[in-house]
């Protein structure tokens, strides 16, 4: 699945240099113009793959892993864009009605009682079928003269790896593991760095800039 990805991220950095798939947008608080904004992004790329839509939010790491970053703003623009087509440029009336469409993912941005998430998604591989469940996560970063260090308020790790034909004669697994953090701790954040630790000692980091993400 990896290197399938990497291909595509491949074509996608290619339009990003041209001038394609830029939104435009920072991380951004989940305010109102903000989830308008999100939803017209939705269906000005509908009907593209996901690799496509969320562009600069796919980071490269070591070791062949990627990190997808899943901003509320990139959850609420997917989810609008995923299967379906628009005519454009979007209406007034259009953005109205998919907003209603959409209303119960919206509505836990801008309504929720707890604190809105962002989603950090790591794939990548290891020598243990289980290598996954060892995964320990932690952000790291500077803003407004302050250096912080942040726990995920929630970890998934998929407790078993896919088995891989590396054709090497060297067994490898491949999993995924999700880490989440509070949007408004992120958004105080000029840099940031999402470092993953495993139980064999191997250490993955991914250095960002919240602006460069959306």
């Amino acid at each position: 699945m990896l290197m399938r990805l990497r291909t595509q991220l491949s074509l996608i950095s290619a339009g990003l240099l041209l001038g394609f798939l830029s939104p435009g947008y920072a991380m951004v608080p989940m305010e109102m113009q903000h989830v308008r904004q999100a939803i017209v992004y939705g269906m000005e790329h509908g009907g593209e793959t996901r690799h496509a839509i969320m562009a600069d939010n796919w980071i490269e790491g070591s070791e062949g892993s990627l990190l997808l970053v899943y901003s509320p703003f990139m959850m609420i623009a997917s989810e609008v864009a995923r299967g379906n087509t628009y005519d454009l440029p979007p209406t007034e009336k259009a953005i109205k009605e998919t907003k209603a469409k959409h209303w119960r993912t919206i509505r836990n941005f801008v309504e929720g009682s707890q604190p809105v998430q962002v989603k950090f998604t790591l794939s990548c591989y290891g020598t243990d079928p289980a290598f996954m469940k060892t995964a320990r996560a932690v952000l790291t970063g500077e803003g407004r003269g302050q250096s912080v260090v942040l726990k995920p308020t929630k970890t998934y790790c998929q407790p078993d790896g896919e088995k891989l034909n590396t054709g090497t004669g060297q067994v490898m697994y491949e999993a995924m593991g999700a880490f989440y953090f509070p949007l408004e701790k992120l958004l105080a954040l000029d840099e940031m760095t999402l470092t993953v630790r495993f139980a064999d000692g191997r250490e993955l980091a991914f250095p960002m800039r919240p602006k460069h993400l959306y």
